[in-house]
């Protein structure tokens, strides 16, 4: 039913804040989760820029372990100090470096949270 709704709302080409707050509410009454709706939204309309499991380059069935280890080898590649020392790259680049990873940070503590780990230890 709710792919049926998602089909109607793309048909024109653009999805309204209306539509989406209204497809919202269906899949609510559905009993879908966040994940869920995120999910079949993305089915649709792609995935959004800020998606966690996007910015970490998983699935959203991903395994947590599976996530944590995307996470940590990103981290490994990305971390400013890393990243700049062991590239030889400018001092400049540590800007974006420290930029990447907080998106990357962010969206870990993103999944972690929706999946309840919400200690340090996980």
């Amino acid at each position: 039913m709710l792919d049926g709704l998602f089909q109607i709302a793309v048909a024109d080409g653009a999805v309204t804040a209306d539509e989406l707050d209204y497809l919202r509410s269906v899949s609510d009454s559905f009993g879908f989760n966040e994940a869920d709706f995120r999910r079949i939204k993305a089915s649709h309309l792609g995935a959004e820029p800020d998606d966690p499991y996007a910015i970490l380059g998983v699935p959203h069935a991903a395994t947590f372990e599976e996530v944590r280890a995307a996470y940590r080898q990103l981290m490994r590649e990305n971390h400013p100090d890393t990243a700049t020392n062991a590239k030889s790259a400018p001092r400049e680049y540590e800007h974006i470096a420290t930029e990447k990873a907080s998106a990357i940070t962010t969206a870990y503590a993103r999944i972690r949270a929706e999946r309840g780990f919400l200690t340090r230890a996980d």
